[in-house]
């Protein structure tokens, strides 16, 4: 779990840190032909990556069973890279600061222990979007 916490460190550091980072980030669809294949070939080794960080967790019974991975690294990338929309370098909060406190927020949950359901496996069960078929935790495309 702690290198999920790093990884999300590192990321917030890399992309406040460089601000060509921020155009690749949201501009990259509007490239064409090889640099945009260059793009979508060194995205998806990146997500592949936190694919692995989070099989890794999920494999070792670090994560709840059932969970979407693929949702769980949406969740994860979108939290962080919204950060470089409105972070300001002389604001409150440095960004390790800003990604532990997210790291927080998904692995420890919001919702405080006394208004938490008895059941929380049932209780995510209710909820559509958590619905899984039979494969579990396993990333679906």
């Amino acid at each position: 779990m702690e290198r999920l916490r790093l990884a999300l460190r590192a990321r917030l550091r890399y992309l406040l840190s460089r601000p060509a980072s921020q155009v690749v980030l949201f501009e990259w669809r509007s490239l064409n032909g090889a640099a945009r294949e260059e793009m979508i070939r060194l995205r998806d080794r990146y997500e592949a990556f936190w694919s692995g960080l989070l099989y890794e967790a999920a494999g070792t019974g670090r994560l709840r069973p059932g969970i979407d991975l693929r949702l769980l690294r949406f969740l994860l990338f979108g939290a962080i890279n919204g950060v470089a929309l409105w972070y300001h370098a002389d604001g409150p909060r440095t960004p390790d600061e800003i990604s532990d406190a997210f790291w927080g927020f998904i692995a420890y949950g919001v919702v405080d222990e006394a208004h938490r359901p008895d059941d929380i496996g049932s209780a995510l069960r209710t909820l559509s979007a958590l619905e899984m078929g039979a494969g579990g935790a396993q990333e679906r495309s």
